[in-house]
C-alpha cells in the first residue's frame, strides 16, 4: 500500500516552506555582508569617488 497523497503534499508543502526560509535567511545574509562592505570601503576612499561608484 502507498503513502496517501495528503501525506506527500504536506511533506512537499514543508519542503518548500523551509526551502523559502533558507532562501530568506541567505538573502539577509548576502545584504549584510553587502551592506558591511559598502560602509568599510567608504570610509577608505573620497566622498567624490565613492559617488562615483555608487551612481
Amino acid at each position: 500500500m502507498g503513502v496517501p497523497l495528503a501525506v506527500l503534499r504536506v511533506v512537499d508543502y514543508q519542503k518548500r516552506q523551509q526551502t523559502q526560509s533558507l532562501n530568506t535567511n541567505n538573502n539577509q545574509v548576502s545584504n549584510f555582508l553587502t551592506n558591511k562592505r559598502s560602509a568599510t570601503s567608504s570610509t577608505n576612499i573620497s566622498s567624490d569617488k565613492n559617488n562615483i561608484l555608487n551612481a
